[in-house]
């Protein structure tokens, strides 16, 4: 038979547990067909929440419209690969409806932004110190201080070893970086913070310990990323002043299981996260997940050409450099991840592969001017 179009319609929100032998048989043939596939709703096989395949099988649409809202899953997970080019269509139905608050995503969504005023100072904009930079690592401390100046942090600081401090002065003199070797180094870097970007090349040896106990008990707002994470790890507690930043396998650390538990079902996840830690949890990962004591919002944003080291180091740079001006912690961490993925998108324009993290904090003066 001719068709130039498929439309799936098989299985809908409320399936559960794995699709029968004759849905299967079906999903293979969509897939096969090498025809374009509008899937109603969802991608037959797909769960609506969590975004994970129902089973072994699930379609592979070309496009998607999604009825009411945009279900969860359809935007995490394996979701947005199934799912392909996505429409909403509320057929009507006020957003604030019961069918809504159940299922459906809640978009990151930031205020304006005001402009600096025309005798704003250094001093206006904060001083962020990034704590890390062991020998062998310099490059995650390195990334993480020019994000947070790109960000428009007043100062930033670095406390590392000295073979950090070595680079920083040659590549990025805008930088203050030095040695911690004693506890007076330390002490002078936090007399002068506002707050701290804890982990980026840290390590896990005594010497990471020794700056991350301080830097917990310093009383200065935290960004915790990277080796701080595995140290909170070890001994938990919950940190209210503190945005935290796993990606899929740091969480499962921090939460004591396995990365594939994260992944099955990442809502849950984060705000198992938020419950335990009591921070601010940034889940990384498709479908960067926002948990706080409001709620939860998912970025829409982003692409596989992030799948590279020191991305990382670079939202977190950036988070801190956002904080440090004055943001409240939710918008900080809110704004950071949609400038971090936005400016990844336009480059990746020009294709995903060959998109280095410190392409982005060079390139985002545009997203942090208009990202809303």
């Amino acid at each position: 038979r001719s068709y130039d179009v498929l439309v799936d319609a098989l299985l809908g929100t409320g399936t559960q547990g794995s699709p029968r032998s004759a849905i299967v048989s079906t999903i293979a043939a969509i897939n096969s067909s090498q025809r374009p596939v509008l899937a109603l709703d969802l991608p037959s096989g797909i769960d609506a929440d969590t975004g994970n395949v129902l089973g072994t099988a699930a379609v592979c649409a070309t496009h998607c419209i999604s009825f009411v809202g945009a279900k969860r899953g359809l935007y995490t997970g394996q979701g947005d690969h199934h799912a392909g080019r996505m429409v909403v269509d509320n057929l009507g139905i006020e957003p604030d409806a019961n069918i809504l608050r159940a299922c459906h995503v809640r978009d990151l969504v930031l205020p304006a932004w005001e402009p600096r005023q025309r005798q704003a100072h250094k001093g206006n904009y904060g001083h962020v110190l990034v704590l890390g930079g062991q020998k062998g690592m310099s490059g995650a401390a390195m990334l993480a201080a020019r994000a947070a100046a790109r960000a428009g942090a007043g100062w930033v600081s670095v406390g590392a070893q000295a073979t950090t401090v070595q680079a920083l002065a040659i590549a990025s003199p805008e930088i203050m970086a030095r040695e911690v070797d004693d506890d007076s180094d330390l002490e002078h870097l936090l007399q002068r913070a506002t707050l701290i970007v804890l982990g980026p090349g840290l390590g896990k040896d005594a010497w990471s310990e020794r700056l991350y106990k301080r830097a917990l008990t310093s009383g200065l707002p935290l960004v915790i990323d990277a080796d701080a994470l595995h140290l909170l790890a070890a001994h938990p507690q919950r940190l209210t002043q503190a945005i935290m930043t796993p990606h899929p396998g740091e969480a499962a650390v921090l939460l004591g299981v396995h990365s594939d538990h994260i992944q099955a079902d990442r809502f849950a996840a984060a705000a198992a996260l938020h419950e335990r830690y009591g921070s601010v949890v940034v889940l990384k990962g498709n479908g960067t997940l926002i948990a706080h004591e409001g709620g939860m919002v998912l970025c829409r944003y982003g692409n596989p050409g992030m799948a590279t080291a020191g991305m990382g180091d670079v939202l977190s740079g950036l988070m801190g450099g956002l904080w440090a001006q004055g943001l409240s912690v939710v918008e900080a961490a809110g704004r950071s991840v949609m400038v971090h993925a936005r400016t990844a998108d336009r480059l990746a324009s020009r294709g995903e592969r060959g998109l280095l993290a410190s392409d982005l904090s060079e390139n985002w003066q545009e997203e942090l001017a208009s990202c809303r």
